[in-house]
C-alpha cells in the first residue's frame, strides 16, 4: 500500500506541472482496457492451470510536452469474484504503474514508447490462500 501510495502521490504532483503550450485541448489524455486475460500462479506450493479470465484497466494522465506525457496505468485480472456476504471468497491479481511515455516521430503520434515503475499486488480471500 506504501508503494502505491507514493506512485500516486507522484502522478499528482507531475500533474500540477504547467500544460504543454501549443496544445490547450489536449493536455489530459485517458484509456480503458478490458477483455480476456490468462494467468497461471506457479510457486513451490501451488501449480495452477492457465485459465482464461477477465481482465480490466485504465489509465490516464497529463501532457508534459508535445513528445511526452505522465500517467498512472491500473489493470488487472479478477480470478474469482469477491462477495460482500462471504469475506472467504474473491481471488484477483492488480497492477499499479506510473507510466512515462516519449513520442518520437513529430508527425506521427499514434507510435509512443513506454517506461514506467509499479507495483504488482496478488489478493486471495480462500481460507488455504495467502491473503496477501
Amino acid at each position: 500500500m506504501r508503494h502505491m501510495a507514493m506512485i500516486v502521490g507522484l502522478f499528482a504532483g507531475i500533474c500540477l506541472l504547467p500544460s504543454a503550450k501549443g496544445q490547450p485541448d489536449r493536455n489530459w489524455w485517458v484509456m480503458g482496457e478490458f477483455g480476456e486475460g490468462q494467468f497461471r500462479l506457479s510457486s513451490d506450493q501451488v501449480q495452477s492451470r492457465l485459465d482464461p479470465t477477465f481482465a480490466f484497466g485504465f489509465a490516464g494522465g497529463h501532457r508534459l510536452t508535445s513528445k511526452s506525457r505522465f500517467g498512472l496505468h491500473v489493470n488487472g485480472w479478477l480470478l474469482e469474484a469477491f462477495s460482500p456476504s462471504d469475506p472467504t471468497v474473491g481471488q484477483t491479481l492488480t497492477n499499479v504503474m506510473g507510466v512515462v511515455d516519449v513520442f518520437p516521430f513529430r508527425d506521427w503520434n499514434r507510435l509512443f514508447l513506454r517506461g514506467g515503475f509499479g507495483v504488482a499486488t496478488y489478493t486471495d480471500n480462500r481460507e488455504t490462500g495467502a491473503n496477501g
